[in-house]
């Protein structure tokens, strides 16, 4: 039986882009159905896609990239898609790579695929992006207990128990470090599977120094909090079984 799998494009002002991902992401990947969730875009980038896709949803207003995501999650539950591939509007993310990350979500290896440029050292980062990259990766690590390398690659496909879970829970703003954690927590697993990723074809990318500088805080006080409530949790498990084990010693 044929999987039904949805492509959601978040866009926010990409006129000058949305029109080649959508058009080499038919050519590529025409079993795919698109659906672009126009984030409150100012410019023409929702009337340029809405003939030329399967679905769109105009949010009214920005309200970021987290609730532009958790609207395709919530309308492929709905619609009974069996995986989702998250497929960035700016151009950097290449449609022929898609078939990469779905391959470990068909074999059951996986319950999300993340596509990194990192595996096979193919993709130059500014120095920002560099830096921020690796510096997640090693805090990261120490909390998913296994190497993620490229935790901000936002080039993803999960499957249906994903999708589930990211319907009811989803982070608001960057959400990429905090969905792995998010699918840590619930037992899910996460594949790093190398995929190939260009610059972005036009316009600017969101993270500069100030953003750069909010993102860096916001991540780790996030990966802080999270890694004092493992080990709080931890220690009660501990306790926990040390007082039954004891209990169960005493005449």
């Amino acid at each position: 039986m044929k999987n039904k799998i949805l492509i959601i494009v978040p866009a926010y002002n990409e006129e000058e882009s949305i029109l080649e991902v959508i058009k080499e992401t038919r050519n590529y990947f025409p079993e795919g159905d698109i659906l672009v969730i126009d984030d409150g875009s100012k410019d023409r980038t929702k009337e340029m896609v809405k003939d030329k896709v399967n679905f769109l949803i105009t949010l009214p207003f920005h309200l970021g990239l987290g609730v532009a995501l958790q609207t395709g999650y919530i309308f492929a539950k709905k619609h009974s898609y069996d995986f989702v591939v998250h497929f960035d509007a700016d151009g950097q993310h290449i449609a022929e790579e898609i078939p990469k990350l779905l391959k470990p979500l068909r074999s059951g290896e996986c319950d999300l695929s993340l596509g990194s440029r990192c595996l096979d050292n193919n993709y130059k980062f500014s120095f920002l992006r560099r830096f921020l990259s690796r510096s997640i990766s090693r805090v990261l690590s120490l909390y998913l207990k296994e190497p993620i390398k490229d935790p901000t690659s936002g080039f993803r496909a999960m499957n249906k128990k994903v999708i589930s879970l990211f319907t009811q829970f989803y982070p608001y703003d960057y959400p990429e470090i905090e969905e792995l954690l998010l699918l840590t927590k619930n037992g899910l697993k996460i594949k790093e599977v190398p995929i190939r990723m260009r610059l972005r074809l036009k316009g600017r990318s969101s993270i500069n120094f100030r953003n750069f500088i909010f993102y860096m805080f916001k991540v780790f006080i996030v990966l802080l909090l999270d890694l004092f409530w493992l080990m709080k949790l931890n220690k009660l498990k501990y306790e926990n079984t040390f007082n039954s084990t004891s209990a169960i010693r005493k005449p």
